[in-house]
Formats: structure tokens, sequence, C-alpha cells
């Protein structure tokens, strides 16, 4: 297969093309895991991630399934670029178990946030929500629960936080005059 990296491949790549092509340490590592694992074949689907630089791909792809997953109750993320034939499918239920933690962190911060201002939950008039984890339900009654008195006031769900991290890059290292 000329051209094309091959899980074998990136596995046996020399140094030059493992600098080229991913992180060298990382696939060093990986390579000692493979042999070590049970199921290396899996392992070779991470390899082929991390050596194509797809880790932000899959993110994404993860990240649609998430998004779905506010509105319905399951969702598939696509995986066919990792191995022929590869996908995953979550239900909300699933998503729910694995963000509960993040919910209980974000109202946790809240309460920190709201003792080193020496405020109640009660001086909140208007809590700004923003980022798409806050369409999931149990995360937005996590919020909620922690400032019930606060008007909620919605942003641009997916933009805000990145309109934010521009403008204050602007204010930073913009033109000076």
């Amino acid at each position: 297969m000329s051209g094309q990296t091959t899980y074998r491949g990136a596995l046996d790549a020399t140094p030059a093309e493992r600098k080229r092509d991913g992180e060298p340490r990382v696939i060093a590592q990986l390579r000692q895991v493979r042999r070590e694992a049970r199921e290396p074949d899996l392992l070779d689907r991470l390899v082929r991630v991390v050596d194509e630089q797809r880790g932000h791909t899959l993110a994404m792809e993860v990240e649609e399934a998430k998004i779905a997953l506010s509105e319905t109750r399951r969702a598939d993320i696509p995986l066919e670029w990792v191995a022929p034939g590869l996908d995953a499918r979550i239900g909300r239920p699933d998503l729910v178990g694995h963000t509960r933690q993040l919910a209980e962190r974000i109202a946790a911060r809240i309460k920190i946030c709201l003792a080193q201002a020496r405020l109640s939950a009660d001086d909140i008039d208007a809590m700004f929500l923003t980022g798409g984890s806050v369409r999931l339900a149990h995360v937005r009654k996590a919020i909620t629960k922690a400032v019930p008195s606060a008007r909620i006031v919605e942003g641009d769900i997916f933009g805000a936080v990145g309109k934010v991290l521009t403008l204050e890059a602007l204010r930073r290292y913009g033109p000076r005059g």
C-alpha cells in the first residue's frame, strides 16, 4: 500500500517518519503497550489515530454525538476512518453517566466562586450559560440548582466562548494604537 500508513507501519516507522508523522514518545509507549496487550489489534486503532494525528477528528465526532444526544435518545459515532466497519453507538443514559461528575464539578465550582466572592446563591440575579454541555439537562439542572433564584441568560451556545477568546486575544495581542 504505497503512500498509505498501515497500523503495523505506524508501529515500525523509522524515527524520522515518527518525528514527521506523530509524537515519537507516544508511539514508542504505544508500541511497548501493544507488545503486552491481550488484544493488540485494538491498540492498533489507537496507534492509527495518533499516527495520523486525528485525535481532533475523534473529539469532534464525539462532540457531534453529544450534541445529538441533547435532542435524541441515541447517537452513532462513525469510526469507519479508524477501522473498516467500526462505529460506536451511545445512548443518552450513557452520556449522563459519563458526564455526571462534570455536572457535579460545575456545581461545586459555582459554590466555590460564591464563597470566594462572599456571596450567597440568592445574591446572583442572572447566570449566563454557554457551551454545548449546558444543553444536557442534568448539567443545566446542576447549575440552576446551585443558583436557584438566578434568571438564566443564554448566549450563542457554541460560539460565545470562541468569540470571547477572540476578543481577549485582540485586546492582548492586537494592533496597538
